[in-house]
């Protein structure tokens, strides 16, 4: 079921902000997930949205995230599920465009980019929940 599958991708992304905070990313690990973040954030600051584009930067946000742990097998699971769930992220992304919380969305990424900077090991499974919101909202049906 669908749910199943957002109950995966939920695990994996708590348990992959375990891992990369339980390593200690370095400063340079830390730019690359600044510069995937602000991919994001110039994506959604274009004056013509792309669902496309935001959702790639999305993606390409996530993946940096789970190369930083440097585990192979946390990358192939992760590219699987992405292949798997894009079409759904971009519904999505076209229900939070035209919904008008673009600025929610990018601020949920921002705050995961926060608790990887700080190692706040203790707001990952609240941060991953919320994160997911708009994806579950979309994907009810």
């Amino acid at each position: 079921s669908w749910q199943d599958f957002v109950d995966l991708r939920r695990a994996i992304d708590i348990g992959t902000l375990y891992v990369l905070i339980g390593r200690g990313p370095k400063k340079e690990e830390l730019g690359r997930l600044r510069a995937a973040l602000q991919n994001l954030e110039k994506a959604v600051s274009a004056k013509k949205l792309d669902v496309q584009k935001i959702t790639e930067a999305d993606c390409v946000f996530h993946n940096e995230i789970i190369s930083l742990t440097e585990n192979p097998q946390l990358k192939t699971l992760s590219e699987y599920i992405n292949r798997i769930t894009v079409p759904s992220r971009e519904k999505t992304t076209e229900i939070v465009i035209a919904n008008g919380e673009i600025d929610k969305y990018v601020h949920l990424h921002q705050e995961l980019y926060q608790i990887v900077c700080e190692g706040n090991r203790e707001a990952i499974e609240q941060a991953v929940l919320n994160h997911y919101v708009f994806w579950e909202k979309t994907n009810q049906v």
